[in-house]
């Protein structure tokens, strides 16, 4: 395990419609959404003005020529920035060194087994696997699984 975990790990899967999913390491509780753009910016001040001891990340998006073309990349480009924004305002550090192509590593089951599969959800589903990522990483999922239940 790290020398210090936060008390809470917020991730936010830009796009169209955002996906939001935070994982309180404290009390060991989740809360999942899905945001427009408009709820996206409401709900990052909101939060963040109260947060003490959290990590804010959001999927690095890659423009590419291919990526450029796709629908919602504009949308997912400014909701990158309204996290970042909002970060800044409250002097949050932002994770965003995570891209897509790391969410192959966590699963439907693996989301499941924890309790963080949430049905007709997939950007905040995608946010909760940033979070599995995220703490993979940091060596406290294996302490996150055993709370969880998960063997």
């Amino acid at each position: 395990m790290t020398d210090h975990l936060p008390r809470s790990v917020l991730w936010v899967d830009p796009g169209v419609t955002s996906g939001w999913f935070e994982y309180d390491l404290t009390l060991n509780q989740v809360w999942a959404c899905q945001l427009t753009f408009h709820e996206l910016v409401i709900t990052l001040d909101n939060v963040l003005v109260k947060a003490t001891d959290v990590i804010v990340g959001c999927e690095r998006f890659i423009i590419t020529q291919n990526s450029a073309r796709r629908p919602g990349s504009v949308e997912a480009i400014k909701a990158w920035g309204a996290v970042s924004a909002a970060a800044t305002r409250f002097a949050i550090m932002v994770d965003d060194s995570q891209t897509s192509s790391v969410m192959t590593a966590c699963s439907d089951t693996d989301l499941k087994a924890l309790g963080w599969h949430f049905r007709g959800m997939p950007h905040a589903n995608d946010a909760a696997r940033h979070v599995f990522i995220w703490l993979a990483r940091h060596q406290a999922l294996s302490d996150v699984q055993r709370r969880r239940g998960v063997n």
